[in-house]
């Protein structure tokens, strides 16, 4: 097939389409709408079971939800009890960590004004499971009680994107005393994906603003998820 065969097949095609415009508007509307179906396909297909996800060896971190047998729930939240025991006894995993099944959400407090924020709520090692190096400072450990992670996209908007940041005190209402930041997120992080939370009723957001260290399990003894990392 050459240029000219090519050009002459598309005159041919343009001037059938003038003489039957219906025809026409019709099969250019069939077209962008199979072109647009198969693109948006695609980019379900590939965010949700082609690109990986952007942690450290994901193929080798999965979720563990509790089975309720009673209620048919498959996905129920795990105790803190029985986390502890998964913890102890589980010689399957390299590590293990846990997180609230669902957002909360906090009120900064700037000055006097307020601003609502979306936070997740993580044990001190899941960053250090997950494998993902925050932009500034780091993420939560152990003994980061009063410590606080914050997005990109928070450092970015209420902050003015400081490059001083990391150990700035952060007010939230509802906590004793001030926070400090520990560290700042990459601009690309997402953490917990939507799926990965339970049924709630608190908030529709799917992205959190701030990382919070996952409280006592006495305040609440029943809304941890958890995340293993499988040796």
């Amino acid at each position: 097939m050459t240029m000219e065969s090519l050009i002459a097949d598309a005159s041919l095609g343009v001037r059938r389409l003038l003489r039957a415009p219906v025809f026409g508007v019709i099969t250019v509307l069939t077209l962008g709408l199979g072109i647009g179906a198969s693109t948006a396909i695609f980019s379900v297909a590939n965010a949700v079971l082609l690109r990986p996800l952007p942690y450290t060896a994901p193929d080798r971190l999965v979720a563990i939800w509790s089975n309720n047998t009673h209620q048919s729930e498959a996905r129920n939240p795990v105790s803190p009890a029985n986390f502890d025991a998964f913890r102890r006894e589980g010689k399957s995993f390299s590590g293990m960590e846990a997180m609230y099944s669902f957002f909360i959400n906090a009120q900064l407090e700037l000055g006097a004004n307020r601003e609502m924020l979306t936070a997740a709520t993580v044990t001190p090692g899941m960053f250090d499971l997950i494998g993902r190096s925050t932009e500034r400072g780091r993420g939560l450990r152990e003994g980061d009680d009063a410590g606080v992670v914050i997005s990109h996209a928070l450092w970015a908007r209420l902050f003015n994107s400081d490059p001083d940041i990391v150990g700035k005190p952060m007010r939230l209402t509802g906590f004793p005393g001030p926070l400090t930041v520990v560290g700042v997120a990459a601009g690309d992080f997402l953490f917990p994906y939507k799926a990965m939370l339970g049924p709630s009723g608190f908030t529709r957001a799917s992205l959190p603003d701030v990382w919070l260290m996952l409280p006592p399990r006495s305040t609440n003894a029943a809304v941890s998820q958890l995340s293993f990392n499988s040796m």
